[in-house]
């Protein structure tokens, strides 16, 4: 028999309950608590159609999406309890906490914008490819010869980064 056990938290929050005005005044506010933060994550959307790599690792297409924030709004807060003991705790219950951690490594890559003719020219001359027309697309032939330099010098393979461009002795 398997059984699941999961973690329940709490959060406890003073809410006042009495009606002396100075204490609701000056110690007695409605407020959001995040319970949350607001975060990202990564997911993956599939693989690069134009990824040439054999490897389905160097192709994969990530997207970072934004993880709305967790709160709950309380009306009637206490700010201070030592102010009066005329409050009541209440309680929030939640059964996850928000997680952070993961390991993410950070490559800067050349976005499409950048990459012009006068750049892709640089690329293929320091590649050794003989220049018989001048494109601002990356061909096959390139991103082939690209991949395969990337590998011979174990740096990011699949995408033109800037880490490649400084190993070819390329400035952007």
């Amino acid at each position: 028999m398997f059984t699941s056990l999961q973690e329940e938290y709490e959060i406890a929050y003073p809410v006042y309950v009495g009606n002396d005005e100075n204490i609701l005044q000056n110690f007695v506010t409605d407020t959001t608590i995040v319970i949350k933060e607001a975060d990202q994550k990564w997911v993956t959307k599939g693989r690069d159609v134009n990824c040439l790599s054999s490897n389905p690792e160097d192709c994969m297409v990530w997207c970072l999406v934004e993880i709305k924030a967790e709160e709950i709004y309380v009306e009637g807060y206490l700010k201070n309890t030592k102010a009066t003991d005329e409050f009541i705790l209440e309680y929030y219950y939640f059964d996850e906490l928000n997680k952070k951690g993961a390991y993410i490594e950070w490559r800067e890559v050349v976005c499409a914008d950048k990459v012009t003719s006068r750049l892709l020219k640089e690329v293929r001359t320091a590649l050794g490819i003989k220049l018989t027309s001048f494109s601002h697309i990356m061909d096959k032939k390139t991103k082939a010869k690209l991949i395969e330099y990337q590998r011979e010098n174990g740096l990011p393979i699949g995408h033109l980064d800037l880490e490649t461009l400084a190993h070819l002795g390329i400035e952007l």
